[in-house]
């Protein structure tokens, strides 16, 4: 059993402090206060000093903003100062001829660019000249020939210059024996069979076609002419007896002179009959005559038109006109349909019709395979050095 004591609470008596624990405490409170105090001074002479810095950078404002004014003013009234206008008109003209100076010097400088390259091509093309051997030579020899053979095909239709110049190619590249330039002859031999399979036409038989043809019309106004003679002769021929009556009429009238004054009325009346049949006689052969003329004019006019246009034909087949050629032939065949001033008409416009079949500028194959192939092969020796 617990005791009365055991029930009573244990009291505990806190423990005294040093007495030099509460000197410490108010030399603290001393220190704070001075430190405070120290703080509100410099607080004061902060604020003292801030105030007097915001007053000299008012004043120094206000002076920046006095001198603004004054620039401005000195800025506006510049231009107004000869010797600035001068000045300025000496500034901009140097500076005008500086600008030239410099273009001039880059149209120089791009000359002498444009120079150096030319001449870096050229060095190129001489070292690979110089460092060419035997085979390269007859490799350039056979491409010029081949862009000879391409040139007179295409510039002057020249099909017999083209195949020969092909077949000078293939036998330069047979010499040089080379097992890789065999694409390139087997491209020249398919190039040679389109030359020779192709319809190119025959520029020499067509002129020399030209030439019958304007033969041909002189011979039909010939044969026409040699005929109208013949008529005209005939017709002179039955004229004749009239000329005997008209010489028979000449001759004096012989009357006798116991009959002079009768028969001189006779006389005159003779007389006057005769003029009136020999002006009538005059009258028709003037006319004939006349009218022969313009016949004979019309046909060498029409012989004239007709072999200007063959003529212009035949020169159209030397420049390779088709168009004119053809334009030609069309205007002569109309005139003969529409004039039979010719013996031979029908001939003459069958041999036109013929000649008009023919096209001058066919189309032309391309040949240029074996140029690009050889071009090829150079380039892949050069990538090989």
């Amino acid at each position: 059993m617990s005791t009365k004591g055991d029930m009573e609470p244990k009291t505990t008596t806190p423990p005294t402090k040093p007495a030099a624990n509460t000197n410490k405490q108010k030399s603290g409170n001393a220190l704070l206060g001075v430190f405070v105090f120290l703080t509100f001074l410099l607080a004061v002479a902060g604020i003292g000093a801030g105030y007097y810095l915001w007053q000299q950078m008012q004043q120094q404002f206000q002076a920046a903003e006095v001198e603004r004014k004054a620039l401005e003013h000195a800025l506006g009234t510049v231009d107004e100062n000869p010797r600035i206008q001068k000045f300025s008109r000496d500034f901009n003209k140097k500076i005008e001829n500086t600008n030239s100076n410099i273009a001039s010097l880059s149209k120089n400088v791009k000359s002498l660019s444009d120079e150096q390259k030319q001449l870096s091509l050229v060095v190129e093309d001489t070292n690979e000249v110089i460092g060419r051997g035997q085979h390269g030579w007859m490799l350039k020899e056979v491409e010029h020939v081949l862009r000879m053979s391409q040139h007179r095909l295409l510039l002057d239709r020249d099909f017999d210059g083209a195949l020969a110049g092909l077949k000078a190619a293939d036998q330069r590249l047979n010499d040089i024996h080379d097992v890789r330039l065999i694409p390139i002859r087997k491209s020249i031999a398919k190039q040679t069979l389109t030359l020779n399979q192709f319809p190119h036409p025959d520029y020499t038989g067509i002129q020399l076609q030209l030439d019958n043809t304007i033969a041909k019309l002189k011979n039909g106004l010939l044969k026409q002419a040699s005929q109208q003679i013949t008529d005209n002769q005939t017709s002179e021929l039955s004229s004749s007896p009239a000329k005997d009556n008209e010489a028979t009429s000449d001759q004096p009238f012989d009357a006798k002179q116991l009959l002079a004054l009768g028969k001189q009325f006779v006389l005159d009346a003779v007389e006057k009959t005769k003029a009136a049949f020999s002006d009538s006689v005059n009258v028709t052969r003037g006319e004939q005559k006349i009218a022969l003329f313009i016949e004979q004019q019309e046909k060498k006019r029409a012989y004239d038109f007709l072999r200007n246009k063959l003529l212009g034909a035949k020169y159209s087949v030397s420049t390779r006109d088709d168009s004119a050629f053809h334009q030609q032939l069309n205007a002569a065949r109309a005139w003969l349909e529409n004039n039979d001033q010719f013996t031979n008409q029908a001939s003459l416009i069958s041999e036109i019709e013929q000649l008009n079949k023919n096209n001058l500028m066919p189309s032309l194959p391309d040949i240029s395979e074996p140029t690009t192939l050889l071009a090829k092969h150079m380039n892949s020796l050069k990538d090989e050095k």
